[in-house]
């Protein structure tokens, strides 16, 4: 039997990594940078292994830790930034919490005796975990602080005080119940009174192994990924009749899609969707993405900080797919990911970082047939694909339209398309042919070597050539 073979394609300029320009900025801490965050007054706040920094897009200010001044920042490296709802900005150190007066231009610290590893917020609560101290519940307004424990004498305390960098999530909260998963088994701790119920894997179904790597709370439903797989929490309704191969997967990461109300599961070989807490579509990834971050009008990033290897998830409503993936390569290895208020995304990581802009317009996908020896360049909004001998112009809400007839002659040795203009199309590798309108190619120069790129203007078209 043939198999047809599909290449997809989008519309986003996130999934073009020449499309990201690096950002120098003057007088940062350090390139090494851990984390990002913009508050609402439009400063872009960047944690680095060396200091905190406060960049207006200009000029760059330097936040480092002082150990005879307790109004400095704890630690000098940043591994978390968030900015709540009341605009104070929260930062992670080595040694704790800290957060921004914006009046005094100082900052408090909060000391957790451990190195904070998460951070979730909740609604007037900050729910923080430590690498060998509990969780620290913060309240955003006060500044009071309470801290969870996990105590030998106390069988109603939390079953460890160990938390990784290696979870995704920590803590999901259910009205007056927080959910706390940690190294050592899943905890369900009343609010009001500050008792917990542990949870472990030899005890309940519905904790596949006591290693939890991620909890989210969905519609009465708690989702718990372990080590070991995932299972469904769903009170006295009963456990979904299947997980699809989940229930022994290790779990990387579990993700809300907003736009359909479904579940993303994350594991090291697929994404797993689940709408109304059953399986609904699976899409292979044979690749350990454990981070996932939200882009705006149902795009989703899937990442790791180990590698550049990425995937860029699509939710259309509009399709009967819905859930549509590409995999792409990023600029740097990224540790953190930031949508701006201005809508660009920037990037951060151990080479620096990158930004590009117009992430907010939806992707789309289009299938193009016979994907091998096919090469495709963007102009403005639409998408020139060289198949075989022909140019297919593609754009956004309309049909596919074929532009160009070119020589076999011609494409035989060259195969790869730059586009200059509607009107000014290349193709080249050792030749460089130019295409006029609908007039044949014209043969401008030939190389010994091929053409790695090509930059054009009015006046002049600059070529590198491969070493």
């Amino acid at each position: 039997m043939k198999t047809k073979q599909i290449l997809c394609v989008l519309f986003l300029s996130v999934v073009y990594p020449n499309e990201f320009n690096e950002i120098n900025i003057e007088n940062i801490s350090s390139t090494r940078m851990l984390s990002i965050a913009q508050d609402s007054t439009g400063f872009i706040w960047i944690g680095t292994d060396d200091g905190l920094n406060r960049y207006d897009g200009f000029k760059n200010k330097i936040y480092r830790s002082d150990i005879f001044n307790e109004t400095t920042i704890s630690g000098n490296r940043i591994w978390k930034i968030h900015v709540d709802n009341s605009n104070t900005v929260w930062v992670l150190t080595d040694r704790g919490i800290c957060f921004y007066d914006v009046l005094l231009d100082q900052f408090e610290r909060i000391d957790t005796g451990s190195r904070p590893q998460h951070i979730q917020d909740e609604k007037k609560i900050l729910y923080v975990s430590t690498l060998n101290n509990g969780i620290y519940a913060v309240n955003k307004e006060t500044k009071e602080f309470k801290n969870f424990l996990f105590d030998p004498l106390d069988p109603f305390s939390i079953s460890s005080r160990k938390f990784s960098a290696l979870q995704a999530k920590t803590t999901a909260v259910n009205d007056d119940d927080l959910w706390i998963g940690t190294l050592n088994g899943l905890n369900k701790l009343n609010l009001k009174t500050g008792q917990a119920k542990r949870l472990y894997s030899n005890k309940t179904s519905y904790v596949k192994s006591d290693t939890i790597t991620t909890i989210l709370f969905v519609d009465n439903v708690l989702y718990v990924g372990t080590s070991q797989g995932l299972s469904l929490y769903t009170g006295n309704n009963g456990e979904p009749a299947q997980l699809g191969g989940f229930e022994s997967s290790h779990v990387l990461n579990l993700f809300l899609v907003k736009e359909t109300g479904a579940v993303g599961v994350v594991t090291k070989k697929k994404i797993g969707f689940f709408e109304k807490h059953s399986l609904s579509k699976t899409i292979k990834t044979n690749a350990s993405l454990p981070l996932v971050c939200g882009l705006g009008s149902g795009q989703y990033l899937l990442y790791s900080p180990q590698n550049k290897n990425a995937i860029f998830l699509s939710v259309d409503i509009d399709t009967g797919g819905i859930y549509q993936s590409n995999k792409i390569k990023l600029p740097i290895k990224t540790t953190d990911i930031l949508v701006d208020n201005e809508g660009g995304a920037w990037l951060v990581g151990e080479g620096g970082a990158a930004r590009t802009s117009n992430i907010e317009t939806p992707s789309t996908f289009t299938s193009i047939p016979n994907p091998k020896g096919t090469s495709f360049d963007q102009f403005e909004q639409k998408l020139y694909v060289l198949n075989k001998n022909k140019i297919i112009r593609y754009a956004s809400g309309q049909d596919p339209e074929q532009t160009n007839v070119i020589r076999n002659d011609v494409t035989k040795n060259n195969k790869k398309l730059y586009i200059w203009k509607d009107t000014h199309k290349y193709v080249y590798n050792k030749e460089l042919y130019e295409i006029v309108g609908q007039k044949p190619p014209v043969l401008l120069a030939a190389f010994n070597v091929p053409i790695n790129s090509i930059a054009a203007n009015d006046i002049s078209m600059f070529l590198s050539l491969k070493n």
